[in-house]
C-alpha cells in the first residue's frame, strides 16, 4: 500500500489527466448544449457540431489545447501542504481528529505509521472533486501538517486548530 502522503510526478500527471478529462466532459456538454440552442435543433453528428464553431474544428483544437494547459497548472495550485498549529502526536490526536473529520462529512481511510488518511463520505462530494478528495494529517520534525486540495485544507485546518485548541485549555 502506497503511503498517503507520497507526492510524486505519477500523482501529479494522474491529477493533470483526471480534470483534463473532467474539464473536457463538463465543458463539452455545455458547448454541445449552446450549439443546440445555436442552431435551434438537436446536434448528434460530429460535423454539424463543428459548423456552429467559429473557427470549426480548429475552434474544438483550441478548447482542448486550453484545458490542457489549465489541467497541468492546476495541480500545482489546487493543492496545498499546510502546518498545523497543534501540539501532539497523530496517536495521541486521534480521537479528536476522527471526530473532527467525521463531524466535516470525512469517513477515515487508513493509517500509516506517521500519517492518517480522510476521504469525503459523500459520492457526489467525491465526484465534484474528481475523486481527489483525500486529506492526509503526518507528522514532521516541526509538528503536524495537512495535505490535500487547497480549498479543502484551508477550511478544515482552520476548524481543527480552532477545536484542538479548544481543547487544551
Amino acid at each position: 500500500m502506497p503511503h498517503c502522503k507520497n507526492q510524486s510526478f505519477m500523482k501529479y500527471a494522474i491529477r493533470a489527466i483526471k480534470y483534463f478529462l473532467y474539464l473536457t466532459v463538463v465543458f463539452g456538454v455545455v458547448i454541445w448544449v449552446l450549439a443546440c440552442f445555436t442552431s435551434k435543433s438537436l446536434i448528434y453528428r460530429p460535423e454539424d457540431f463543428a459548423g456552429t464553431l467559429v473557427h470549426g474544428w480548429n475552434s474544438v483544437w483550441m478548447i482542448l489545447g486550453i484545458f490542457a494547459l489549465v489541467a497541468c497548472i492546476y495541480p500545482m495550485l489546487g493543492y496545498m501542504k499546510r502546518p498545523l498549529m497543534a501540539g501532539g502526536s497523530i496517536d495521541e490526536l486521534r480521537a479528536s481528529l476522527d471526530d473532527f473529520m467525521e463531524s466535516r462529512g470525512y469517513v477515515f481511510e487508513k493509517q500509516d505509521n506517521d500519517s492518517v488518511c480522510y476521504r469525503l463520505g459523500s459520492g457526489a462530494g467525491r465526484a465534484s472533486r474528481s475523486w481527489e478528495d483525500r486529506i492526509s494529517i503526518f507528522q514532521s520534525a516541526s509538528g503536524l501538517v495537512m495535505e490535500g486540495l487547497r480549498k479543502d485544507v484551508t477550511r478544515l485546518a482552520s476548524g481543527l486548530e480552532t477545536r484542538l485548541g479548544s481543547n487544551e485549555e
